[in-house]
């Protein structure tokens, strides 16, 4: 199948065709189109702005080595569902969970640990800190 070749005098007679600007209808309908996206993004902004609650309490869990493999989760307050993490050397064995104020339950599960007591928290724009420690039975006393 032969495919025919653009020769110089080809390329100079294009050269030779007037420029056409986009139409008129064409400038209007891009830029209705341009102010139209424009304001939908402002619009979901500002709506999202008022109605999202920002969070206003942090929960900190930190752990140590004995720790690894320590599930936490957090459940209580405005939550529809828990939140869950894990202790581990991708995380530092340091979990954040930053909250809106209310009360929550903080669980640690542990195969070292020898219940799965529930702290109790209540915050109000707190910032708090728990320490988990693994229960070791060589530095526990006698009873």
């Amino acid at each position: 199948m032969n495919t025919p070749v653009a020769t110089s005098a080809d390329i100079a007679s294009m050269a030779d065709l007037p420029y056409l600007p986009p139409t008129r209808r064409f400038v209007i309908l891009a830029l209705l189109a341009t102010f139209l996206v424009f304001f939908v993004c402002t619009g979901v902004l500002i709506y999202r702005g008022l109605t999202s609650v920002d969070p206003r309490s942090v929960i900190f869990v930190v752990g140590d080595e004995s720790c690894r493999g320590a599930d936490i989760s957090i459940s209580g307050g405005p939550l529809i569902q828990p939140l869950h993490a894990q202790l581990g050397d991708y995380n530092k064995f340091q979990v954040p969970f930053f909250l809106a104020p209310g009360n929550y339950v903080a669980t640690v599960r542990h195969p070292a640990f020898n219940d799965e007591e529930p702290f109790f928290i209540a915050g109000h724009g707190v910032q708090l800190m728990l320490t988990v420690r693994a229960n070791n039975p060589a530095t526990q006393s006698a009873r």
